[in-house]
């Protein structure tokens, strides 16, 4: 329940940020496939082959082909292909370039950027120092493994036992993933000291527990109770988890003493309102309330969660985003939707949608994104 709540909230974050790049792709995919596209990252032409229209200099054209593979995010977008590796008789390539000392002969993809020849592993161009290509193999879409090492995108991981080495994340998270081995708990390659193999136990996406600690990612949720936390139900929307003093969502710790929670999707603090876990500076936190849901009657909108502040009326739409109903600042305040003013609110003419803070910064943060507060 938890875990299917969790990775809701986090597809819903991923499909509105990529939402017009997108379109754009599948716009592109089309008329190329229309247009019996072959590959969408390396091309055939007259003039020879390339990578993203950059020439590959002394490509064998005779013998090259572009390696594919069993990812299943592949299939998703109609003229994406390849692995990123291609072969001819002479060379291997990564996104275009040689791969120096890569025996074209036994070069095979395997999955996940990782690939073999008999003398070696590669995760994208680089050699994988010291894993052993007649063992190596895939523990889960991160985690790969070979008789002495496991791995985590290209990189041995300290102190890892691949012959206990096991999986505890239960479901899909973005970040990385929690696992044990007989004598270690790890958060991705980070080694866990403060948990302990024997009762390590995953919770939902970055929540897991240990020693009678809530932890987040790889460390300490710093104020959880143990005792009280709860991955909150899959119709719960305001927070991710909660504990009896505060709400945990994102990135944020909020104390249950400064914040009240509005309707099933709002949590209202003393100088933030949080929608669906993200912070909204101009809506009021002080006014904000919660009229309840638009009447079977209106079919289109039947369930659409309607709230009010002094700035206006406010709606959450189908695909989970804000929108606030034009000129609804001059509205008297309503209590709760009622036969007298469904009709008003409920056909939802003139909208905009609103945006939560930081969602259009020019510089997004590098690596991975951390959903724990820091």
């Amino acid at each position: 329940m938890g875990s299917e709540r969790f990775r809701e909230v986090l597809a819903r974050k991923i499909v509105l940020e990529t939402l017009a790049l997108a379109t754009l792709l599948f716009m592109f995919c089309t008329i190329a496939r229309a247009a019996n596209c072959s590959d969408d990252n390396y091309r055939k032409t007259g003039g020879g082959w390339s990578f993203e229209r950059k020439p590959i200099e002394g490509a064998d054209l005779a013998t090259f082909r572009v390696l594919t593979g069993p990812d299943p995010y592949l299939g998703f977008i109609p003229c994406v292909h390849d692995s990123g590796y291609a072969v001819d008789a002479i060379h291997v390539y990564w996104h275009g370039n040689t791969i120096s000392g890569a025996d074209p002969k036994t070069f095979s993809y395997l999955q996940f950027d990782y690939s073999r020849d008999t003398a070696h592993v590669y995760y994208r161009a680089a050699i994988v120092s010291g894993a052993d290509p007649r063992t190596f193999t895939r523990i889960d879409d991160q985690y790969f493994k070979d008789s002495a090492r496991v791995y985590l995108r290209g990189a041995a991981i300290k102190d890892a036992d691949p012959a206990t080495f096991t999986l505890l994340s239960k479901g899909w998270y973005p970040v990385d993933r929690l696992a044990r081995d007989a004598g270690h708990v790890f958060f991705g390659s980070t080694v866990v000291h403060e948990a302990s193999p024997k009762d390590a136990a995953d919770l939902s996406g970055p929540y897991w527990a240990s020693n009678r600690t809530i932890f987040c990612e790889a460390r300490p949720l710093a104020q959880a109770d143990a005792a009280s936390f709860r991955i909150a139900s899959r119709d719960e929307e305001a927070f991710w988890a909660e504990d009896r003093t505060h709400y945990f969502l994102r990135n944020q710790t909020l104390d249950k003493g400064e914040c009240r929670k509005v309707g099933p999707a709002i949590v209202a603090c003393k100088s933030h309102v949080w929608v669906l876990s993200y912070r909204y500076s101009h809506l009021d936190p002080t006014s904000i309330h919660y009229l309840g849901t638009c009447p079977s009657k209106l079919r289109g909108y039947e369930g659409t969660p309607i709230y009010q502040d002094k700035r206006g009326v406010y709606f959450i739409d189908s695909n989970k985003t804000l929108e606030r109903i034009l000129h609804s600042r001059q509205y008297p305040r309503i209590e709760h939707i009622d036969s007298a003013n469904a009709d008003k609110l409920c056909h939802l003419s003139g909208t905009a949608d609103l945006w939560p803070d930081g969602w259009f910064d020019p510089t997004p943060p590098e690596g991975f994104i951390s959903f724990c507060p820091q």
